[in-house]
Formats: C-alpha cells, sequence, structure tokens
C-alpha cells in the first residue's frame, strides 16, 4: 500500500507528482514515485547549471548537509523565545519604532478595494503560494517613513509588493524585488498577481537566487533605500548572507524588516553583534523583526528604541547602556 508523503511548503509542488499545497500528500510513494523523484532532481539540477546565476545558489545547496545544522529544532525553539519575549502588538512596534506618537494612534491601513482585488486575483491563480503575511506593517512602515525607494525579496502572490508599492504611488517611489524562480512549480506566470497592471510602472523584479540577485537591486538604487524587507531564504545562512547587504544599502534611518525571524537565531545575531536598534512585532503567532540603521531619515530625527538584552545566558549586557554605531 501506498505511504503518502508529505510536500515540504505549501509554495512548493512534489517535484514527483506534481501535487502542491501544505496539507496535500503525494501517493506515488514507492518504486515508481522514487524513479519520477530522481528524474525531477535532474531536471532540477540541468536548470541550476544552464542558468551562471544561479551557481552559487547551487553551491550552497550541494555544501549545506555537510555543514552544521542552524535551522535544526533547537536553534527555532531558542529563536521562538526570544522573539516571543521581546514581541509586541503592531501599534506599539510603530511606536517604538518612532513613526506613530502613541499606541493609541492611527495608522495607514491599505485600501480594502486593493487587497479584495489581489485576494480575488490570487484565488484565480491557481497556485498556492503563501498569504497575505504582515502587508499592515509594510504598508504603514513604508506610508509613515515616507520612502521612495524599496527592496524586498520574496515576491510570491506579490502582496508585499501591493504594500509597498501602494504605500509609495503619492511620491512615485520605486519598488525592486527579487524572487528565485522555482524548478517546476509553474507559478512563473502568477508570480506577483495581486499587483495591479497599474501599480507595476515603478516595479522591477530580478528573477534570480538571492546570491545574486540582491547585488542586482543594490545597483538599481544608488543613492540608497529608505526600506528593505527580507523574506526569501528563510535558512539561518541565507539569511545571514542577505542582512549586510540590504542593512549597507539603507540610508541612514532606514528601516529594514525581516519575516519569521522566530526559524532560527539569524535576526537575534545580526543585531546583537552589530548593536542595532530593534523591535518585533507579532501577529498570528509569527514574527517580524524591524530594525531602524542609525543616523536620521530626511527631514526627521532619530530616535532609536531600547535595546532588550539577548537571550543567550550571559547577562553582563542585560543593563549596559545600548549603543548604535554606524554600520
Amino acid at each position: 500500500m501506498a505511504v503518502p508523503v508529505p510536500v515540504r511548503s505549501m509554495s512548493q509542488r512534489c517535484p514527483a507528482c506534481g501535487s502542491a499545497g501544505i496539507v496535500t500528500f503525494c501517493a506515488l510513494y514507492g518504486e515508481k514515485h522514487s524513479e519520477r523523484l530522481f528524474m525531477a532532481k535532474m531536471r532540477s539540477a540541468l536548470f541550476y547549471l544552464r542558468r551562471p546565476a544561479y551557481w552559487a545558489h547551487l553551491q550552497q545547496r550541494a555544501i549545506k548537509p555537510f555543514l552544521p545544522d542552524l535551522d535544526s529544532s533547537a536553534h527555532r525553539e531558542k529563536a521562538l523565545r526570544w522573539a516571543r519575549t521581546r514581541a509586541v502588538p503592531l501599534r506599539e512596534a510603530l511606536t517604538q519604532m518612532k513613526l506613530i506618537d502613541e499606541p493609541g494612534d492611527g495608522f495607514p491601513a491599505l485600501s480594502p478595494q486593493l487587497v479584495q482585488r489581489a485576494t480575488r486575483n490570487a484565488k484565480r491563480s491557481g497556485c498556492i503560494m503563501g498569504g497575505a503575511g504582515h502587508i499592515d506593517l509594510i504598508y504603514a512602515a513604508a506610508k509613515l517613513s515616507g520612502a521612495t525607494a524599496a527592496i524586498e525579496t520574496g515576491v510570491a502572490y506579490g502582496w508585499s509588493s501591493l504594500a509597498f508599492l501602494a504605500a509609495m504611488a503619492e511620491k512615485g517611489g520605486r519598488l525592486v524585488s527579487v524572487d528565485r524562480p522555482y524548478p517546476g512549480a509553474g507559478n512563473e506566470p502568477f508570480v506577483g498577481i495581486a499587483v495591479p497592471g497599474a501599480m507595476r510602472e515603478n516595479w522591477h523584479i530580478v528573477r534570480e537566487p538571492d546570491r545574486h540577485g540582491l547585488r542586482k537591486a543594490v545597483a538599481r538604487f544608488p543613492g540608497g533605500i529608505d526600506i528593505a524587507h527580507y523574506d526569501s531564504d528563510k535558512s539561518y545562512r541565507g539569511r545571514m548572507y542577505a542582512y549586510p547587504i540590504l542593512w549597507a544599502a539603507l540610508k541612514p534611518g532606514g528601516i529594514f524588516l525581516s519575516d519569521d525571524i522566530q526559524d532560527n537565531m539569524a535576526f537575534a545575531d545580526f543585531v546583537d553583534r552589530r548593536r542595532i536598534s530593534f523591535t518585533v512585532a507579532a501577529a498570528a503567532g509569527k514574527y517580524v523583526g524591524m530594525a531602524i540603521k542609525p543616523g536620521a531619515r530626511e527631514g526627521s530625527p532619530a530616535r532609536p528604541a531600547a535595546l532588550p538584552a539577548r537571550d543567550s545566558g550571559d547577562t553582563s549586557r542585560q543593563n549596559a547602556p545600548a549603543r548604535f554605531p554606524a554600520v
């Protein structure tokens, strides 16, 4: 009798049978499935080998089994504790980031009509590529900070892209997204489907992995960017490769956002090693890390939020004053 094999994530298809979805199961387990899986892996390898821009990504995939596992369940549990003990609601996070004055203040939100239209388009695509995530946070951060230059990684339906483009529309702001196509996923025609055609003029997608595409994205903003959102390779090493590139591209006072920081200790380690001001926002059991680059945003003085001590067992720094050196 066939033994079902779960699909790895809701954004990917089983390479052997083509089934997709977080609760979808492949019923082709066994010899037949193994043969198809082998062929799928061969097609995937050829896909990468024919594209030089993907070679750095392929190299990292090849050496990953030989490196220490920094995404283990133990690391996830530690990261979840770290994020949970520092998390605050969205309004308080915006207050700590000095984007609104008081937690009780109102903040801008995406038009319900835009959200409804995007939801309909996503459903019509027939693909499963994840949910809307923290679009209220992204929209509010971009709108309240007056951002006009943004980079994001990971597009999927384009929910975060929609939030950025809508927030920056009045000022003609530009967004560059980095999104790696998945071999055999069949979702390429629907990537970014949440974004209406009228809003795409100031949007460019670099369809390459982070290890090649990020530097291309940064090169499109010689003067730097106002806000960055990371939501692609969620591995520890993937984040620790991308974070410094995005951080360096931010202007003084620029805002850095990273989704799902509860997956591993990458965000915690990054802000700790650089002594960066940060805030953690909570929503639906997930956590977004927010950080402000030292310096003043144009027309606004920098007022960094307090830096909580890390949950590392080292209490020597818990009462030490926060330091915010330029990076």
